[in-house]
């Protein structure tokens, strides 16, 4: 078992979604349990997520206390809708950085229903990249029935990329299940990084070791190395069954050729270094 930081972990409680989740799991969002169960995986850091979107909220102010109580463990990004602000969540993303000390921000179009790319959203996009603050952005798809599809392609990403060319941008879900998109958007733009959270569900058929088995078989030597990181999509997702799915997994050896590194050199990048390296300012 390698240190870790997972950059996509879901707090709070008290709504229909994370309620949802956490009856799945049968995990808790409570902070201390979070903590235990960090320290049980070798989680270092987590980035943890505000929420806003339809029926569903965990406030910025909420993860902002959390990042002050355990600096050292968390990294808060706010949420926020820019549908439903006037200046399209300009003024509030100030807020969150210079009073609540927020350095991320997650969106998520197709729960908020905009395209990354609408040029209303500029200034909070030039704000992030003035500032160094990181943008999250859901990419993929999603089976949350108020969702809408139309929002999810990760295509929407390069657009910001292209005009934005300092500002971080980290794609969640890999784009899943349009990988290929994602791999040509990470290699035309240095800017941009990628998770694999949300690919390991083990009540899903359909997702779960060997999902993502077949995800590292089919792009692990195909994407940029140094921008691949590690996600879980906890508490929808156990930190275990990432674990068993990971410590399972045997590098084939033209995987191990086409990136000239060991399997250890390539699991400590993905599982840690690579975070490292995105957070520095």
């Amino acid at each position: 078992m390698m240190d870790k930081i997972d950059v996509h972990v879901h707090v709070g409680k008290g709504n229909a979604l994370l309620d949802e989740g956490m009856a799945m799991t049968k995990e808790s969002t409570e902070p201390d349990f979070l903590l235990k169960r960090m320290d049980e995986f070798r989680i270092k850091k987590a980035i943890i997520l505000a929420l806003d979107i339809p029926n569903c909220l965990v406030s910025n102010d909420y993860v902002s206390s959390l990042q002050k109580e355990h600096p050292d463990r968390f990294i808060g990004a706010a949420c926020i809708n820019p549908m439903k602000h006037k200046d399209f969540g300009l003024s509030e993303m100030k807020r969150c950085h210079e009073k609540l000390g927020l350095n991320a921000l997650k969106l998520m179009p197709p729960y908020q229903f905009f395209h990354l790319q609408d040029k209303r959203v500029y200034p909070l996009y030039e704000y992030l990249e003035k500032n160094g603050i990181l943008l999250i952005a859901h990419t993929g798809v999603t089976d949350w029935p108020y969702a809408k599809l139309e929002f999810c392609h990760p295509i929407d990403v390069d657009s910001v990329a292209v005009d934005f060319p300092r500002l971080k941008i980290l794609m969640s879900h890999c784009g899943d299940p349009w990988c290929a998109v994602t791999r040509e958007i990470l290699f035309k733009n240095k800017n941009v990084y990628t998770d694999f959270s949300g690919m390991v569900i083990s009540s899903d058929p359909y997702r779960g070791k060997a999902y993502l088995a077949r995800f590292f078989d089919n792009w692990l030597g195909r994407f940029p190395i140094d921008r691949l990181l590690f996600g879980t999509d906890w508490p929808f997702i156990r930190f275990d069954e990432y674990e068993d799915a990971i410590s399972s997994y045997k590098m084939p050896r033209q995987t191990l050729k086409m990136l000239g590194l060991s399997e250890k050199e390539i699991w400590e990048r993905i599982l840690c270094k690579n975070a490292e390296a995105m957070l520095r300012r």
